[in-house]
Order: C-alpha cells, then sequence, then structure tokens
C-alpha cells in the first residue's frame, strides 16, 4: 500500500486504517468490522489526522454497532430518512402541511444530501444561523408568504421536527444517539403594549 497511498496510520488493531491518497490532502478510511464482509471505504473529508480518527472511530463504532444489534447497514440520507418518517408520522393536517413546506423551502436544501450520521451538533447549530439569514441571503426566493425573519414559534417547530426524524433515525439504527440541539428560539423585545403577547408566544419555544 506504501507505493500508492501516503501517511498511513493504523488503529484497533490493524482495524482501521487512514491514509491519503496521491494528490489529495484529505485522509481516507478503510475499515475491517468483524463479520461485516470486506471493507468500509470513506472519505474523512478533512487533512487534519485527529479529526479523520474521530471520523473514522464514530464510523466503525456505529457499524459494529449495528452488527451486534442486527440493524441495517447501509446509511440514508437525511432525505431519505424524513420521507420515511413522515410517512408514519400521526400529525395533524395543519402539522404535515407546515413540515412539508419546511422541508421543501429549507430542510432538504440544508440538510437533505447528509448521510443521517454526518448531521452532527455542529451541523444542527450552523442551520440556525442559515435559516435565519436565508432570504436576506437569497433575496430572489423571497416571497410574501413567507416571512423574511422567522417567527420564534416557526423555529419551534422546526427544532420538533429535526428532533423527531433525528429520534426517528435512531429507532431504525441508522444512527446509535441523537446529537444535541441546543438552539432556543426566543421572542423579540415587543413594545409593552405587546409584551403579554409575547410571553405567550415563548412560553411554546
Amino acid at each position: 500500500m506504501g507505493n500508492f497511498y501516503s501517511e498511513t496510520y493504523t488503529y484497533r488493531d490493524g482495524q482501521i486504517l487512514l491514509y491519503k491518497r496521491p494528490n489529495s490532502k484529505n485522509f481516507q478510511c478503510r475499515l475491517r468490522v468483524e463479520g461485516i464482509k470486506g471493507y468500509i471505504i470513506l472519505s474523512c473529508q478533512t487533512p487534519n489526522l485527529g479529526k479523520a480518527l474521530k471520523f473514522a472511530e464514530d464510523t466503525y463504532d456505529n457499524m459494529r454497532f449495528k452488527k451486534i444489534n442486527n440493524l441495517p447497514l447501509k446509511t440514508k440520507t437525511f432525505r431519505q430518512i424524513y420521507n420515511e418518517w413522515f410517512s408514519r408520522a400521526e400529525k395533524s393536517e395543519y402539522r404535515k402541511d407546515f413540515y412539508t413546506s419546511r422541508a421543501r423551502l429549507y430542510f432538504f436544501p440544508y440538510f437533505g444530501d447528509y448521510n443521517i450520521e454526518e448531521i452532527t451538533e455542529s451541523v444542527i447549530d450552523d442551520y440556525w444561523v442559515w435559516r435565519k439569514n436565508y432570504y436576506k441571503n437569497n433575496p430572489e426566493k423571497y416571497n410574501r408568504n413567507a416571512a423574511m425573519v422567522p417567527s420564534a414559534l416557526s423555529l419551534r417547530m422546526e427544532k420538533t421536527a429535526i428532533k423527531e426524524i433525528l429520534e426517528y433515525a435512531q429507532c431504525r439504527g441508522y444512527i446509535r444517539t441523537v446529537p444535541a440541539i441546543r438552539f432556543k428560539p426566543r421572542c423579540k423585545p415587543e413594545p409593552p403594549r405587546a409584551k403579554r403577547n409575547c410571553k405567550n408566544l415563548c412560553s411554546l419555544c
């Protein structure tokens, strides 16, 4: 392998191999998981050895967990998981319409093509910044049916949906743990006359 790859490192008694291909700055990982035929080869998508090792170890542990517990080994994208979840979710028509529009406008453009296990706490944290500035950064997509700045209640409902989708993915064995969602939507300060209404809305946040 030394003739074809550079910077090779082995871990977990040879079960994890990290290496770089010629003319590539990012590490690749090759995993050998007991009970799974062949190798699992993935890009770590980083040139940093520490981050690449964390990615490889997390993937190895996730695949081993799935094998031991007879769970599906094949990964799925957020879009695929969302569609599964939505088809099974028991929601009111209002909620279904809300989630359908949010998926089309925001969830799929941001999360859609991520493999579900790639959605980390930091990816979710960045979503809220992206979401709140969406129409500011994409004015050509704005229409009068959408709020230029999302309300706290809308963000609260989006947070609930994202959490339920990730919990569904965990239940089905696609991820081991649900990443923390630390974002807490808050109402903007309102004039004194509207303060009570804002307080009522924030109680839902």
